[in-house]
């Protein structure tokens, strides 16, 4: 496996201990995904990949449920945990499947409380000086004494 983002790499003895099935599925995976996004650049690749995956030993269709069930966000933060951990087994990777799964649900909901924004109505048509960012659904970041800010009033249950 190549370096991440910050230039960490799995270490050469922690990734030989590491159970292969994870690493065999590890690398289907990414070859999977690599192969979703050539499409047309490489014609018959997924096809051959999908003809020989019948009759590859099981460790190497360890990965098709994280296909199926999984976001690449997921399985990558999944691996980056495994990785730090040191070595790591299959069934350890997929409790971290689901863990990931389950931060990613909750900074989801955070993110879709956040972007709602407050409630805002308009008051008047008229448009006072700095409204276009309460318009636009940006929060005001700091909580405002007033309940009438340039020409928009925000419920009371709002955050600003």
């Amino acid at each position: 496996m190549g370096a991440d983002a910050d230039g960490r790499r799995w270490g050469t003895t922690a990734f030989q201990r590491t159970d292969r099935a994870l690493l065999e599925g590890l690398a289907q995976y990414d070859t999977c995904r690599v192969l979703e996004r050539l499409g047309k650049l490489a014609p018959g690749a997924m096809d051959a990949y999908e003809k020989l995956l019948p009759y590859q030993p099981a460790i190497y269709r360890s990965h098709l449920g994280w296909l199926e069930h999984y976001s690449p966000e997921e399985v990558r933060d999944a691996m980056l945990t495994i990785r730090c951990r040191g070595a790591g087994s299959l069934a350890e990777f997929e409790t971290l499947l689901g863990e990931a799964r389950s931060r990613r649900r909750n900074r989801r909901l955070s993110d879709t409380r956040w972007a709602q924004g407050p409630t805002v109505n308009l008051l008047t048509g008229e448009r006072a000086a700095g409204t276009e960012r309460a318009q636009s659904g940006h929060r005001m970041g700091t909580k405002q004494k007033a309940t009438l800010l340039g020409g928009f009033r925000f419920a009371a249950n709002s955050l600003i």
